[in-house]
């Protein structure tokens, strides 16, 4: 037998201990595997990135901006997006009131009527509009105009204790509002103040000398008045300083009317003769 080689044992040391190595490895890489397809079966959805999610919220064009609140209106430098409501006018922007009128006018509100003298009286209304030229002020026979944006009117020239009536409406370039107030037998009426007018007439007389008509008779006794005021109650007839005298005419056979009157004069009116609310001179027109 042939004597052994003292190397020889060292050698199969080591290669066994490769070769342990090795299954060791092995051993590793199968567990590795078998654990991924454990932890990973084919019907588990695979993770994605946040980029690539399809629930993931795309950022907001503004980028890191702050976004204001709604009720802080558009940021001033950004432009408004379609849709978005633009901040309101300053409370300091002039209404354009001067433009052309495109569409209907707003109709004037709150109309109101006040003596403030013996020809006088003051006519106020709230401007409802946006665009008007101005206003038309109507007391039923005349008309008068004022401009834009005025909300008050001075109706002159009228005689001392005149009842008289107005409507009041916008108009522009093409259009015009209604009138204010609306209704057509609605009215905002007002009576001029008597004013310090000359001294009443006195000793109204009535006599009939036709079936036709109604003879008035009366005392002057003022020396400033220009003219005097005949009334049945529903209508008015005017005469001259001086007069005393008065034929009511055009009047049907068996008519009952009843009078008053009253001296006149730039300063005012005088009291109404007979003088009591109650009290006239009546008399029936005799009948053939």
């Amino acid at each position: 037998m042939p004597a052994a080689t003292p190397g020889r044992p060292a050698a199969r040391g080591r290669r066994r201990a490769r070769l342990l190595g090795a299954a060791v490895a092995c051993l590793i890489v199968a567990g590795v595997a078998t654990a991924g397809v454990i932890l990973s079966r084919p019907g588990d959805p695979q993770p994605h990135t946040l980029s690539e999610s399809p629930g993931a919220v795309p950022m907001s064009p503004v980028g890191d901006a702050v976004v204001p609140s709604p009720a802080a209106g558009p940021s001033a430098t950004a432009a408004a997006s379609p849709g978005t409501l633009t901040a309101a006018p300053s409370a300091g922007a002039t209404s354009p009131k001067a433009g052309t009128a495109t569409a209907p006018l707003a109709a004037p509100a709150n109309l109101t009527a006040t003596p403030i003298s013996h020809n006088t009286i003051r006519l106020r209304w709230t401007d409802r509009s946006s665009a008007e030229r101005g206003f038309t002020v109507i007391d039923g026979v005349t008309s008068r105009d004022v401009g834009a944006n005025t909300t008050a009117y001075d109706w002159t020239g009228l005689a001392a204790d005149t009842h008289a009536c107005f409507k009041v409406r916008a108009y522009g370039a093409s259009a015009v509002s209604e009138y204010h107030p609306a209704a057509q037998n609605s009215w905002v009426c007002a009576t001029t103040l008597p004013g310090a007018g000359p001294a009443a007439p006195s000793g109204l007389t009535a006599t009939t000398p036709s079936p036709d008509q109604i003879r008035l008779r009366w005392t002057d006794n003022a020396d400033d008045e220009t003219g005097f005021t005949i009334t049945n109650g529903n209508t008015t007839r005017n005469v001259g300083a001086d007069v005393t005298g008065y034929d009511w005419t055009g009047l049907d056979a068996g008519t009952y009317m009843c009078f008053k009157v009253r001296a006149h004069n730039a300063a005012g009116v005088s009291a109404y003769t007979p003088s009591a609310q109650s009290d006239w001179v009546c008399i029936t027109t005799p009948v053939t």
